[in-house]
């Protein structure tokens, strides 16, 4: 019986709780790789010109950020040849969490702004900041553009509004003080997410 072959067959039993542990694992995979694929990475930094910079909050959070009058006139109000020196306003309070995010966004806004003037204008203008008592009435002027940080005590929006050389930045809560900071700094540095 040179020719014949044998054959076994293996038969194996799985317990319901093998069963179980197995479907709940298989599920779990299935999710994190579903998440990994359809949930985009946040975009914390974007390459400007060879210089890499990065930003306290989402590229693609901060771009939902409304802008008023429009986009453009940010940036034409911003980034100019005749922009000497930069204001970075703030009015006080005695809220320890806004006094630290005045720091924090003004310090963003500076290290962040300065590559589009050298790039487009090849030159740095003068940062400075000032404590204000209102933020209505603040005498921007195309040579001192004035950016307003408005923290969530003295704002009922999370907007950025844009009023002849003032800039408001203006945030219903402290996460939202990233938002309206990082969507400025796209706007002066032109970035285009489609570019990602």
């Amino acid at each position: 019986m040179a020719g014949k072959q044998s054959s076994v067959k293996i038969k194996l039993k799985f317990s319901k709780n093998v069963k179980v542990v197995f479907l709940v694992l298989a599920a779990v995979v299935l999710s994190i790789v579903l998440y990994k694929t359809l949930v985009p990475e946040p975009i914390t930094s974007w390459n400007y010109y060879g210089q890499i910079l990065n930003f306290r909050a989402d590229l693609r959070a901060a771009d939902k950020v409304p802008v008023y009058p429009n986009e453009d006139a940010i940036f034409l109000d911003l980034v100019h040849a005749l922009a000497k020196n930069v204001t970075i306003v703030y009015k006080y309070t005695n809220d320890s969490l806004a006094q630290a995010y005045y720091q924090v966004e003004a310090i963003q806004i500076v290290q962040n702004i300065i590559p589009a003037y050298e790039h487009i204008w090849k030159f740095r203008p003068n940062f400075d900041s000032m404590e204000v008592d209102s933020y209505e009435n603040l005498p921007g002027k195309i040579q001192n553009p004035i950016i307003a940080i408005v923290p969530p005590p003295y704002s009922n929006e999370t907007a950025i509004r844009n009023y002849g050389h003032v800039t408001l930045l203006k945030a219903k809560t402290y996460e939202d003080m990233d938002l309206v900071t990082t969507k400025l700094l796209m706007l002066a540095l032109k970035i285009d997410l489609d570019e990602a």
